[in-house]
């Protein structure tokens, strides 16, 4: 039985390449069922690639095939790898951070290293800026179709695998609750972070009693952001354009504007340099 094949790049697609790589893919397996996670990761942005997979691949069947085209360093020496993780899923994908949040989040079990020159796409020897096309979706078609195993791919990848930077979430005494800002929710402008929703227990605070919290955002250390905002279950229970403070789909803390885009408006970004804290307002 076939599995899906899912791909992601940040491609964009207004160019062939996304095109290109399913092109090959049907090629090989017509039979196995191509979707698109998305094709929007910002241009390089290894850490927003790694977030994204980490939040999807539990929601689709055990043995999907994931194949994520984020390369940098694309014709390089960097390793290409096919990795398993601990739930059944397969992820193609260059290894330079994208496997990082995945890993935390799910687990790794195994990883092998790509044998380019078995697997590269035939004809292909001459191009070195399209491994997603070439490599990447050609192997992972490979797999979902099962007419390559994992074992097949290459050597197992004996090294540790590259960890992206991500401070931890904390529950700090003079603080309350920090953690990193991690990506931001498209088109919505919506903040993500990875402070875990059910640690408004620490603080005694429940969105159903609408509390306000004091929330602030540093860059580089330097505030950016620092006003009180309510705690709700949703966007809808404050009035339009307002800020507010929510618990996401995926179990963290989020912050919104309803019907606004948070982070335009505030000039938020995301990485290892933004920083999130959140406080009880003690009356």
């Amino acid at each position: 039985m076939t599995q899906a094949l899912v791909l992601m790049t940040d491609f964009g697609v207004r160019e062939r390449f996304v095109a290109s790589m399913k092109g090959v893919a049907y090629s090989l397996a017509p039979t196995t069922p191509i979707f698109d996670l998305t094709h929007e990761i910002a241009p390089f942005n290894i850490w927003e690639a790694s977030r994204t997979l980490a939040h999807t691949i539990a929601y689709w069947p055990s043995g999907t095939v994931f194949v994520s085209v984020v390369d940098p360093g694309v014709g390089t020496d960097r390793t290409s790898v096919a990795a398993l993780t601990k739930t059944g899923h397969i992820i193609v994908t260059p290894e330079n951070g994208t496997l990082s949040q995945v890993d935390k989040k799910l687990g790794i079990k195994e990883i092998y290293v790509i044998d380019q020159g078995r697997h590269l796409r035939p004809g292909a020897e001459q191009f070195h800026t399209f491994h997603g096309r070439d490599l990447y979706v050609y192997v992972g078609a490979l797999l979902a179709s099962k007419q390559l195993k994992l074992k097949e791919v290459g050597r197992p990848y004996q090294k540790p695998i590259i960890q992206l930077q991500i401070p931890e979430a904390e529950i700090l005494p003079d603080v309350g609750l920090q953690g990193a800002i991690t990506g931001i929710e498209h088109p919505y402008g919506n903040i993500i972070s990875n402070i875990p929703y059910d640690w408004l227990d620490a603080l005694e605070l429940s969105p159903n009693n609408h509390p306000l919290v004091h929330v602030k955002i540093q860059h580089q250390e330097i505030p950016v952001f620092n006003e009180a905002l309510m705690l709700v279950p949703s966007f809808g229970f404050v009035t339009e354009q307002k800020p507010l403070i929510y618990g996401d789909s995926e179990g963290c803390l989020g912050l919104a504007l309803n019907q606004g885009d948070f982070a335009k408006v505030y000039n938020i970004e995301f990485g290892e340099k933004w920083i999130l804290q959140i406080h009880k307002i003690i009356d």
